[in-house]
């Protein structure tokens, strides 16, 4: 899911947008963009909407050298089209020579252009920045640090508006603090009805123990193998031996560590069954006791031998000496008669990037099944990561507008079971990465669904590497992180592809605790598009079909309020237009105690015609602790962009889908 970033034939760059299920979009480095103005500095050409004259940008900003060390930059753009997006940045010279997503910005403001074309903004630069190169002391002479700003234009194109070093003042130093986000900090630890107990794990004394595996249950859903309670209970074992796909399930506790943590964020724990290789379980949960469950290829139920290690080199604890509590274990086989054999069956190996253990973890895998062409079954497993690391979450905005959520969720293998369980014509989504593991957070280049000719683990396991920033795959190379999920069950027919954490909002969760530790200048007011508290955003479900429409945006007003909020902060900028997907609006904190009193659909025409219909809208609400629930509505009013506006209510009435009532 990222935007592209071309190069027109005036050397120009842009953004180009690739059509795949799911509207999924690709994201190319916004920073390459910024890049541009260390060569024309304070010159850009605006790629406006379509038909949009051509303007001429100019940046002015306040100082930028003997900066504080919580000193803002003020900045004001003109010249630029009505609605179009800038985004101002800080970044490195040295970074931006990688041609890539390489700045990790960890904090941006995004503003709009208003009526007279023309925004401002402010911006806290960091005298320290992530990139990746590494951590980036700007207090140093020899940074090459500086601020820019990029417009993002409706239209899909960019320009480079202009940029300027930055210096800091003596007795700034790279630990000082920079205006760091004041919004509400998520729970540490998701909620667990498994009691804390079981023995302690520790660096050098490893659990090693024999264990039987009966039978696995139906694994009808997602709580029956991951989650944050006990697994659902196998089957004894049989006294005939059965063959089929081993599961190993792990109810675990890390002391002292969240998610949430700077230093002390999640243990690794490497898991062998039968003596084979040892896959890696991230803790991303935390204290809390948790249920991880791998799968170990063929196994036969019966008496296993099984080894739990604490990695130490792989945790990261910093100072902390890394501790499990092993609150449950469970070794279990689906045998071939299960329902849910061959998604296990044929479920991918994906080796992560070396900073699985910090960042964009993979939470959840998910498999699709179903019947294809010529008697055979389709099958394919999606990843769904805590946070995209490169790519659309580099402005949140875009992230949570364009996607309903702050996670990255990417396919990584497809393919067809024919008779005899024979794979057919197997695909990977490729990142067209062709560095190694060392150039790991690159944006992908290509972002294509290729022929798989790669390797297998047990005959039938693709083996794959997470080999981008924003989590598309290579079929080599390999890295210290083997990851061998579960597979839960995929979205129901029509469902979008997120609908899959409504089912495990503990996903929101540990997304949000990896957001408030990212983004640096995060705040709650509901009329800033910087990234706010996960609970403030209402997630909206919306199904539409038009013609001559550029672009949606869903509007919401709350009892004892006549404010409206907007998804796209009435920016008219692309979002959504027709299909089916998610969004998101930034409400008020406590939100959830205030009815829903409208509902509106705003559209932005594009030609004389244009024809909104088909609508469908849901909202959903994450409690204060993220549990999902849905919103009731009223009757739902879809009106053009004028009318909104301007506060009129004309335009045809689409009626809500159903919902049940929130408990007040």
């Amino acid at each position: 899911m990222a935007r592209t970033m071309t190069w027109d034939s005036s050397g120009r760059p842009g953004w180009s947008r690739r059509r795949r299920s799911d509207r999924p979009l690709a994201v190319r480095a916004l920073a390459c963009a910024i890049g541009l103005a260390l060569v024309v500095p304070l010159v850009g050409a605006s790629a406006g909407p379509a038909g949009a004259a051509t303007m001429s940008p100019v940046l002015t900003t306040t100082a930028t050298t003997d900066l504080g060390a919580t000193q803002p930059i003020d900045f004001t753009v003109t010249g630029v089209p009505t609605g179009t997006a800038l985004v101002a940045v800080e970044c490195t010279v040295q970074a931006l020579s990688l041609g890539e997503d390489a700045c990790n910005s960890r904090r941006n403001t995004l503003v709009f252009a208003g009526a007279s074309g023309s925004a401002s903004g402010s911006f806290v630069p960091s005298p320290e920045l992530s990139t990746a190169l590494g951590n980036i002391d700007c207090t140093q002479p020899s940074a090459d640090c500086l601020f820019g700003v990029a417009s993002i234009a409706g239209s899909g194109g960019t320009s480079v508006i202009g940029a300027k070093a930055i210096t800091f003042a003596p007795g700034v130093t790279a630990t000082s603090p920079s205006g760091r986000s004041t919004y509400p900090r998520p729970p540490l630890h998701p909620r667990s009805s498994a009691p804390l107990s079981g023995p302690k794990i520790t660096e050098g004394h490893p659990l090693s123990a024999t264990v039987s595996a009966g039978l696995a249950p139906q694994l009808s859903s997602a709580s029956d193998i991951t989650g944050p309670n006990l697994p659902a209970p196998d089957q004894s074992a049989p006294s005939t031996p059965v063959a089929g796909q081993g599961i190993i399930e792990l109810t675990m506790a890390a002391p002292r560590t969240s998610w949430e943590s700077t230093s002390h964020r999640a243990v690794v724990v490497d898991v062998s069954v039968n003596r084979g290789p040892a896959q890696q379980i991230v803790c991303f949960a935390g204290a809390s006791p948790f249920t991880y469950a791998g799968f170990t290829g063929t196994l036969t139920t019966g008496n296993h031998p099984v080894s739990v290690t604490v990695d130490r080199t792989l945790s990261s604890t910093g100072s902390l000496p890394p501790t499990v509590r092993l609150v449950h274990l469970q070794v279990e086989v689906v045998a071939p008669s299960n329902p849910y054999y061959d998604r296990v069956a044929y479920a991918p190996v994906v080796y992560g990037r070396t900073d699985t253990a910090r960042n964009d973890t993979p939470l959840l895998t998910y498999a699709n099944e179903g019947p294809a062409p010529g008697g055979t079954q389709a099958l394919s497993y999606t990843t769904i990561w805590s946070r995209e690391a490169a790519g659309t979450s580099f402005v949140p905005f875009l992230e949570w507008g364009e996607w309903g959520r702050m996670t990255d969720i990417t396919e990584t293998v497809a393919l067809g079971v024919g008779a005899g369980g024979s794979i057919i014509a197997p695909t990977y989504d490729s990142c067209g990465c062709t560095g190694s593991p060392a150039t790991q957070n690159e944006v992908s280049l290509l972002e294509e669904e290729v022929p798989f000719s790669g390797s297998y683990f047990d005959q039938t396991h693709a083996v794959v590497r997470n080999a981008s920033g924003n989590d598309y795959q290579s079929q080599s190379g390999t890295t210290a992180f083997r990851i061998q999920q579960v597979p839960v069950p995929g979205p129901a027919a029509g469902a979008t592809r997120a609908s899959v954490m409504d089912t495990s909002p503990w996903t929101y969760l540990i997304s949000a605790q990896e957001s408030s530790r990212w983004y640096t200048n995060g705040t709650h007011s509901p009329l800033s598009p910087e990234i706010g508290d996960a609970r403030q955003y209402a997630i909206i479900d919306l199904a539409t079909s038009v013609q001559d429409v550029s672009a949606t945006a869903v509007a919401i007003r709350l009892s004892g309020s006549n404010r409206w909020y907007t998804s796209d902060f009435g920016s008219g900028f692309p979002l959504r237009d027709g299909g089916h997907g998610r969004t998101v609006v930034k409400l008020p904190l406590g939100w959830e105690h205030r009815p829903v009193t409208s509902v509106r659909l705003i559209y932005y025409p594009s030609g004389p015609n244009p024809v909104v219909k088909d609508v469908n809208i849901q909202v959903l609400g994450l409690t204060s602790a993220y549990t999902i629930e849905h919103i009731s509505l009223p009757a739902i009013e879809v009106v053009p962009s004028a009318s909104a506006s301007s506060g009129a209510t004309t335009g045809a009435i689409a009626r809500p889908a159903p919902a049940r009532s929130r408990p007040r």
